[in-house]
C-alpha cells in the first residue's frame, strides 16, 4: 500500500516537474506574452493568498494533498532554473507594461488626464505634458481602463477578453497605446428625456411633441407632431410594429452607427458617442427607410456581430416653421411593445437642440423638460451624454 501511494505521487510529480523547470511558455489568456512555465505554480500560490475573481479556477488543485506534494517537489528545482533563465527571458522581449499616449479628438496631447485601470493589479496616475503615461505592469493586458479630465468626455474600456490590448499592440508592433479623449466643445441646453409613451390603442397614428414631451392633443398636451408614430399589432402576443414619419417633407431621420467610430479607437468607448454636429443632409422620410439604408451599408460580418451602440439616430424636425429646422439625436433604438396585455408603449431617449444650430452636445446640467412623472410613466432625464 505504501509503494502504491509513493508511485502515485511520483507519477503526479513527474509531469509537474517536466512542465515547471524553467522552460519558456505562453499563457493563452495573455495572447503570446512570454512567461516561465513554473510561474503558473508560483502564481497559483499567490492567488490562493490573494484571491482574484479571474483566478478562482486555480484554487481547486491547491486544495488537494497530491498537488501540494508535487508542487513541493517541483518548487526548488523550478525556481533555481527560472533564476538562471531570467536573462534569457528578458532578452526574449518580455517588455513590462507599455506607454499610454492620450490625445484629444484633433490628435493633440492631453496633459493632466487621470488614468485608472487594472492590469493584474490596480494602476493609477496622470499623463505628463506630452500626454504620456507609463503603465508599469508585468503585463500588457488590461481588465479595465478609464481616463478622465475636466473639459473632456470620459473614455472607458471594458474589453470582452483580458488580452485585448496585448493583441492590439502586438498587431501594431508597438508598446504605445493611443487613447482618445474627446473635448467638450459647445454643450447646449436641450429638451432631453427618456420617454416612455403609452398609446391609446394598438393600431393607429399618433403625433408626439418633443418639446412638450407628450402626445399631441387630444391624447396629450403636445401641439406639434415632431414624430408621427404609426403602430399596429405585431404577430407575437406582446409585439407592436412601429414606424415613424414626419410632418414636413424636409424633416427626417438617419441612423448613426457609432460602433464604426468605436472600432477606429480599438476597444475603447468615449462617453460621448455622437458627432459634434448633425449632418446637413442624408435624412430619410421614415424610420423604416432609415434602417433599410443603414443595413444596406453593412456587410454580412457586421450584421452578425453584436456591435456596440450601432442603433442610434440623428433627426431634423420643424423645418417648415424654423429656418433649416431643429436638429437632435436619439440614443439607442426605438423600443415598442405591449405592457401587460393591453397597453401599447413606445420608449426612446432623445435630445432636441432648440436653437436651430446643428450642435448635438447636451449641457446635462440644464434640461428644458422639467416635468417628468417618473413613478407613473417611468420617464426620466437621460443618464447618458
Amino acid at each position: 500500500m505504501k509503494m502504491n501511494t509513493i508511485t502515485k505521487i511520483i507519477l503526479l510529480a513527474v509531469p509537474t516537474f517536466m512542465t515547471g523547470c524553467g522552460t519558456l511558455t505562453t499563457l493563452p489568456d495573455r495572447n503570446g506574452e512570454y512567461y516561465l512555465s513554473s510561474h503558473r505554480d508560483c502564481e497559483a500560490i499567490k492567488f490562493a493568498a490573494h484571491p482574484s475573481p479571474y483566478a478562482l479556477i486555480q484554487l481547486g488543485p491547491i486544495l488537494s494533498v497530491p498537488w501540494i506534494l508535487c508542487w513541493g517537489v517541483d518548487l526548488p528545482i523550478s525556481l533555481t532554473t527560472d533564476t538562471l533563465l531570467i536573462p534569457y527571458d528578458y532578452l526574449q522581449g518580455r517588455r513590462k507594461g507599455f506607454y499610454m499616449l492620450v490625445v484629444d479628438d484633433k490628435g493633440s496631447p492631453v496633459p493632466g488626464a487621470v488614468v485608472r485601470g487594472v492590469s493584474r493589479r490596480p494602476v493609477d496616475g496622470v499623463t505628463d505634458e506630452q500626454g504620456v503615461f507609463r503603465w508599469a505592469s508585468d503585463s500588457r493586458s488590461i481588465e479595465w481602463l478609464r481616463l478622465s479630465k475636466n473639459g473632456y468626455y470620459e473614455t472607458e474600456q471594458q474589453p470582452r477578453q483580458r488580452a485585448t490590448v496585448t493583441t492590439e499592440l502586438a498587431a501594431a508592433h508597438t508598446n504605445v497605446l493611443r487613447v482618445v479623449l474627446k473635448r467638450c466643445r459647445n454643450p447646449i441646453t436641450m429638451y432631453a428625456k427618456r420617454a416612455s409613451v403609452d398609446l391609446p390603442t394598438v393600431s393607429g397614428v399618433y403625433g408626439y411633441d418633443l418639446m412638450v414631451g407628450d402626445l399631441v392633443k387630444p391624447h396629450g398636451k403636445g401641439s406639434v407632431s415632431d414624430f408621427v408614430f404609426h403602430v399596429a399589432k405585431g404577430k407575437s402576443l406582446y409585439g407592436l410594429d412601429l414606424d415613424i414619419t414626419f410632418s414636413s417633407a424636409t424633416d427626417g431621420i438617419q441612423r448613426y452607427d457609432s460602433s464604426r467610430e468605436h472600432g477606429n479607437d480599438g476597444p475603447r468607448q468615449s462617453a460621448y458617442i455622437f458627432p459634434y454636429d448633425a449632418p446637413a443632409d442624408g435624412y430619410e422620410s421614415s424610420l423604416s427607410t432609415a434602417d433599410k439604408v443603414a443595413d444596406r451599408g453593412r456587410n454580412e460580418h457586421e450584421k452578425g456581430e453584436n456591435l456596440y451602440h450601432n442603433g442610434n439616430y440623428l433627426f431634423r424636425v420643424r423645418s417648415d416653421s424654423v429656418t433649416n429646422g431643429l436638429y437632435g439625436r436619439v440614443y439607442g433604438f426605438f423600443r415598442s411593445g405591449i405592457n401587460g396585455t393591453t397597453i401599447p408603449n413606445v420608449e426612446f431617449t432623445y435630445f432636441l437642440n432648440p436653437t436651430g444650430a446643428r450642435s448635438l452636445e447636451w449641457d446635462e446640467k440644464n434640461n428644458l423638460i422639467t416635468e417628468m412623472s417618473r413613478y407613473r410613466t417611468r420617464e426620466y432625464p437621460p443618464n447618458v451624454k
